[in-house]
């Protein structure tokens, strides 16, 4: 019993974890036929793809460690103008049933992940009308 709850686990893990970077810029992904680009804003993809997951995530570089503040504790910060991270991970489907990730860092796409089993590929040449 407990192997096959081992089996099932990795089978489980290694098929969600396994995704590959996309190149925006040499291969195409749409969501409801408008064209994911390296200049993609967040909102095109949350009003035109299916299944959307938006994760968001601030992250303070600079100034005080949080982790080791008490109630009692007055914040000082050192710097004026701490350093902000927004970090914001939309999770969605694109058209053909292409399950992607796409991750921003302040507003601007950084990089888009999608899971290559589900790409429908064909090497048959396309019949031109």
């Amino acid at each position: 019993m407990k192997k096959l709850s081992v089996v099932i686990l990795y089978l489980i893990s290694g098929t969600t974890l396994a995704m590959t970077t996309a190149n925006l810029s040499k291969q195409t992904f749409t969501c409801n036929g408008v064209r994911i680009e390296n200049s993609t804003v967040e909102s095109n993809l949350t009003d035109y793809c299916n299944n959307v997951v938006v994760k968001d995530e601030t992250q303070i570089i600079s100034g005080q460690n949080a982790m080791r503040l008490r109630g009692s504790d007055q914040i000082d910060e050192d710097d004026v103008d701490p350093t902000v991270l927004n970090l914001r991970t939309v999770n969605f489907t694109a058209d053909g049933g292409v399950k992607m990730a796409c991750y921003y860092k302040n507003s601007t796409l950084k990089k888009c992940k999608y899971t290559p089993s589900t790409i429908k590929t064909t090497d048959k040449p396309q019949a031109s009308k």
